[in-house]
């Protein structure tokens, strides 16, 4: 746009103060864009925060990435490891094995109840997952609370059982063999993740407690931990080819759920982006009025020979920077928030929901998608009532305003 542009929309912007139903109505344009657009940030950033905090949650004792063998199989961890190293170094920072059976707790009033007991390697998964930071207490040594005939026990399970650390308990087993088997283990440690299924079934020990039940048992799966801004399909879909073994991310074990939060964020999203685009529809309503107020202005432009492209560019310029100034301190705004409100914690939540407080959560693709609709918006705003100056009659405006 040529320099005229600039300077007639400055020239204008100026004059709006001598004129105060135009002044009124840009200041209802600001306001009305301001809250539009600190009200879709601060939204997304909800959304976003919510879906944040629950992932987080929800992965609790899940690894980033899952390989596991057919049921019924086992895997080459060794193997595995090893091509891992070699050729994954740069996605993956630690793997961890893992192996499954089903078990059942004998109580000494004869009741029973059923587990899942996973062997694991109490010196890699510190690495891996969340686990060594759930266990209750005061923990030095993740290790030391793993030692030979000990195993994790969840909250929910210990508390509907009666049990405290150091309570000795019979574990019901079969190992292949038709009689079922039973093992005094102790407790050697109780973790909660806020997981009710999780913190009722679970139960963790060491790969040496574990063969001494299952002897025959092999390795059913490993846990990989990714590093920070990797690409988890990417990797997902490099490790199948490689290893033609199953691999999946932790969120393939709650497809319901992460679904769900999709849509929730996505339509959240679409439905406060039409309310932006409906608070910039006050902006078509100010410039079809400040062309009106400015028709001899722009019969005048057009009588020294100003196309109607520059002229409408006077008007672009003007509209744009009401968008922009307005949008831009919602966007800071809402920004400004939701790092409050989450950073405090300011709003507690019941305790129906999982997350404690109200989260909010805002990365750089969000504030392009909202800078993208912000533009949108105002670019649709702008351009339909400059299409009314290529139909202006410069005769008609000089027989009715001179």
């Amino acid at each position: 746009m040529k320099k005229i542009s600039w300077f007639l929309a400055r020239s204008f912007l100026y004059s709006t103060v001598q004129e105060k139903s135009i002044s009124f109505m840009i200041k209802i344009c600001c306001v009305t864009i301001f809250i539009a657009s600190c009200s879709l940030t601060l939204i997304t950033a909800i959304m976003n925060g919510f879906e944040q905090a629950t992932y987080t949650k929800m992965q609790s004792i899940h690894p980033d990435v899952i390989i596991r063998a057919p049921t019924g199989n086992s895997i080459h961890f060794e193997k595995i490891k090893q091509i891992i190293t070699t050729e994954f170094s740069q996605y993956i920072t630690d793997c961890t094995p893992y192996s499954y059976e089903h078990v059942v707790i004998e109580m000494a009033d004869g009741t029973y109840s059923p587990a899942l007991l996973t062997a694991l390697d109490p010196v890699h998964e510190p690495h891996v997952t969340q686990l060594p930071t759930m266990v209750l207490g005061n923990i030095d040594n993740f290790s030391s609370i793993l030692k030979k005939n000990t195993l994790l026990m969840g909250s929910v399970q210990a508390r509907e059982l009666g049990i405290t650390l150091g309570s000795p308990i019979t574990v019901l087993f079969k190992n292949g063999e038709s009689n079922v088997k039973k093992q005094e283990i102790i407790v050697g440690g109780i973790f909660t993740t806020g997981i009710e299924e999780l913190d009722a079934r679970a139960l963790y020990c060491s790969f040496d407690t574990f063969t001494t039940l299952f002897p025959e048992s092999g390795i059913n799966s490993c846990g990989l931990k990714l590093k920070n801004n990797t690409q988890m399909a990417h990797v997902i879909a490099d490790l199948k080819k490689r290893l033609s073994l199953e691999v999946f991310s932790w969120k393939d074990l709650y497809p319901a759920l992460v679904s769900a939060l999709a849509l929730e964020k996505y339509a959240m999203f679409i439905i406060v982006s039409l309310v932006m685009l409906i608070a910039c529809m006050n902006m078509i309503a100010l410039l079809f009025m400040y062309i009106t107020y400015k028709k001899l202005y722009i019969a005048l432009f057009k009588a020294h020979g100003m196309t109607d492209y520059d002229i409408g560019s006077v008007f672009v310029i003007i509209g744009m920077i009401i968008c922009c100034a307005a949008s831009g301190l919602g966007l800071c705004a809402g920004i400004i928030i939701g790092y409050v409100l989450d950073a405090y914690q300011l709003i507690q939540l019941p305790d129906v929901y999982d997350i404690a407080y109200l989260p909010a959560y805002t990365d750089t693709a969000q504030i392009i998608s909202i800078i993208s609709v912000f533009l949108v918006c105002s670019i649709i705003a702008v351009i339909i009532p400059t299409r009314k100056i290529s139909v202006t009659s410069v005769p008609d405006i000089f027989k009715h305003e001179l």
